[in-house]
Parts: structure tokens; sequence; C-alpha cells
């Protein structure tokens, strides 16, 4: 008979329980600072987008209420008086403004930059064509993907996060637009 020796060291259950937890909770560390990271990025891109669609609307509304047709600035974009009706009916009588939360002096809203460029007018000079771009402040840290718009008010997206490859790309057609 062989005998085996059971003199091993063994540890108790509960020192076996502390590092499991401890591995654990060390894990759960770890994966919570990229979601952290990664959603407030993800918060930062929903609200460029929606921005920019509120952008796009509040380019409609000034057009028809302006003889000299699109803006070119986004503080031209700023309505007068105490702010618009919501878009979608809201029935509390909510007023809101498309650009109250843009730094109008420097186009910067949840870590993106807004600007309006290649405003184009028709032969009597009316403004009938208008870019609107927005990329991360910081690619990489404040979001992943620039976007751009035109008055088609289809909203393009470029993944690397720049403004002007998200233009060269729409304007070329080789990135579809996404699902808005």
């Amino acid at each position: 008979m062989v005998a085996t020796s059971v003199t091993a060291a063994r540890q108790p259950w509960w020192m076996k329980l502390l590092w499991v937890l401890l591995v654990f909770a060390t894990l759960v560390w770890i994966a919570s600072r990229f979601v952290i990271v990664d959603s407030q990025q993800g918060r930062n891109q929903v609200s460029a987008a929606v921005t920019l669609r509120l952008l796009n609307e509040a380019q409609q509304r000034y057009a028809a209420g302006h003889a000299s047709g699109f803006a070119c600035q986004l503080q031209q974009l700023k309505p007068a008086g105490t702010g618009w009706e919501h878009p979608y009916g809201d029935e509390s009588g909510y007023e809101y403004d498309p650009v109250e939360f843009i730094d109008l002096t420097t186009g910067e809203h949840s870590g993106y930059l807004f600007s309006i460029s290649s405003c184009q007018a028709d032969a009597s000079g009316r403004i009938m064509q208008y870019t609107i771009t927005t990329a991360p402040r910081e690619r990489g840290k404040t979001g992943y993907w620039a976007f751009c718009t035109d008055q088609s008010r289809v909203i393009w997206i470029d993944h690397d996060g720049f403004a002007t490859k998200c233009l060269l790309e729409h304007q070329n057609g080789f990135s579809p637009p996404p699902n808005t």
C-alpha cells in the first residue's frame, strides 16, 4: 500500500474565498474603467449627432423666416425671444433653443466642436447650401466619430473622427449615412 502524504499546506476556506473576491473585485474595477470611458464618449457622440439634427431643424426654420436663406454662422441660429416650441410637439409647453447648449464663441458642446461652412448662394444672393460639421475636441478622449450634414439633412459619419474626411467621403459618396 502506498501512503500519500496529506501534509501539504492547505489554505483555510476563507483564504481561498478572499483570493477569489480580490481577483473578482480587481477585474470588475478594470472593466468599469473601460466602460465609464467608453460610455462617456458614447454619450458625447450621441449628443453630437442629436445636436446636428437640431441644427438642421434650426437651419430650416431660419431659412423659412429670412430672405437671405440659410445661416452661415452658429450665432445666427440663436432664436430671438424666449425660445421655440419643441420640434416633436412636447405638450408640456417647454420651449427650447437648438443652440442653447452650444458655446457660440467656440462652437463646443459635449466635447465636440461644431461649425457651419461652405455656404453657397444662388443668383439672387439667397444662401441655398451649407455644411455643418462636428468632430471631437480631443479625438479618442471626448469622442471617436466625426459627423457632417448639409441642406439635405442627411447626417454622415467618419469613424476616424475627422470632419474634413467626413465631408470628402460624403461628397464622393464613399460613406453611407448611418441609420438615423
